[in-house]
C-alpha cells in the first residue's frame, strides 16, 4: 500500500479503509459513528471544539484541521500487525502543527 491519501467523497468513503467493512460498518459501531460525526463537521465536531476551548490551553483556542486520515495504521515495534487509529488529524493551531489521534 502506498503512503498517499485521497480526499473522501462522502461518509461512505470511510468504509473503504476498514479492515472488515461488513463487521464494522453498522450504525452504533465506532467506525460508522466516527465517520458520520467528522465528515459532517466543517472543521472540528462542535463537541470537540467546545472541549478544546474549555481546556484553557491557548494551543486549543483556534484549531484548524489540515488533513485527516481514517483508520491510520501505526507500526508497533516487535508486533506482527499494525495498530489502526480511528482517525489521525494533522492540524494547525497558533501557527504550529498539531497531531491529534482519535481512538
Amino acid at each position: 500500500m502506498g503512503k498517499y491519501f485521497v480526499p473522501t467523497k462522502a461518509v461512505e468513503s470511510w468504509k473503504d479503509s476498514l479492515a472488515d467493512p461488513n463487521k464494522h460498518w453498522k450504525p452504533g459501531y465506532s467506525a460508522y459513528e466516527l465517520a458520520h460525526c467528522w465528515e459532517d463537521a466543517r472543521n472540528l465536531p462542535s463537541f470537540v471544539e467546545r472541549a478544546f476551548k474549555n481546556s484553557s490551553l491557548s494551543l486549543f483556542e483556534n484549531v484548524e484541521i489540515l488533513y485527516g486520515f481514517p483508520e491510520y495504521k501505526v507500526s508497533l515495534p516487535g508486533g506482527g500487525a499494525s495498530s489502526e487509529n480511528d482517525l489521525y488529524l494533522l492540524a494547525k493551531a497558533n501557527d504550529e502543527l498539531l497531531t491529534i489521534m482519535v481512538e
